[in-house]
């Protein structure tokens, strides 16, 4: 493994993982170049699922060579903390560059551990819910990317987001438990996150355009906080116009005012 750059694959087998890795980097199963992970967490009862490591810069394995099938090396799980210590001390608010926008949660960075902990953690909720998926998660900008792959991705489509946005919420939970750590995962399958972001850029973006031409505020219909994110990230580099989030609960709505002028 040579690059810094990491990702896993997840499945019920390992043929199961190699094949979602073998789809996601157009080879055959016995091209990979890949690890095995040991057994880390203690999380569901039933037998652990498999993890390997495809280092996404070489992940053909050379001719000649066999696959590092060996367990790596186990890390030390994190000791057990008592209920009283967990809360965490309470974090200021931070704000991007557009101060209107929402604040960001305390949400911690991604690392191999907790990276692990997640796909353990996805790959048992897609075993709960029956789905004949592979799980691949690598790390993103501030968050772990979790793609869901396999047969039962029609599935999981014909359902909708909702269900990702379910995961989504219940797979840091677990994580956390694994690891220690609270990092924030998005969960695709099928596109669905992917088109739906692309729509919301795409919206974001027609809205900023009207309020220019109109000189007057805009308000959204109600999203998630996800679905605010995205519009707000989309429009934090115009200079010329504001977002902020109005109401409370889980859904908000989203103002886009132009932003006042320095005098």
């Amino acid at each position: 493994m040579t690059s810094g750059v990491r990702r896993f694959f997840w499945g019920n087998s390992l043929a199961q993982a190699l094949t979602a890795a073998a789809r996601h980097y157009g080879l055959s199963p016995e091209e990979l170049d890949y690890r095995i992970y040991a057994k880390r967490h203690g999380f569901v009862k039933h037998p652990r699922k498999v993890v390997i490591e495809i280092d996404p810069a070489a992940p053909r394995r050379a001719p000649g060579s066999t696959p590092a099938s060996a367990p790596a090396p186990a890390t030390k799980a994190p000791a057990p903390v008592a209920r009283e210590e967990r809360s965490r001390p309470e974090r200021a608010p931070r704000f991007r560059r557009d101060e209107a926008s929402e604040p960001a949660e305390g949400w911690d960075e991604p690392d191999e551990e907790s990276i692990l902990a997640l796909a353990e953690a996805a790959g048992a909720v897609v075993a709960f819910a029956g789905l004949e998926l592979g799980v691949e998660v690598r790390a993103g900008e501030g968050r772990v990317e979790v793609e869901l792959v396999g047969p039962a991705e029609g599935e999981v489509v014909r359902r909708g987001l909702a269900l990702l946005e379910q995961m989504e919420l219940l797979i840091p939970r677990a994580g956390q438990g694994l690891s220690g750590r609270r990092v924030r995962c998005r969960v695709d399958c099928g596109g669905l996150h992917r088109r739906r972001e692309e729509e919301l850029r795409a919206f974001a973006l027609r809205e900023a355009e009207a309020v220019r031409a109109s000189g007057e505020p805009r308000v959204t219909a109600p999203l998630s906080p996800a679905d605010r994110r995205i519009v707000h990230l989309t429009l934090a580099e115009a200079g010329d116009v504001a977002t902020e989030s109005l109401g409370s609960g889980v859904e908000k709505r989203v103002r886009i005012a132009p932003r006042p002028t320095s005098t």
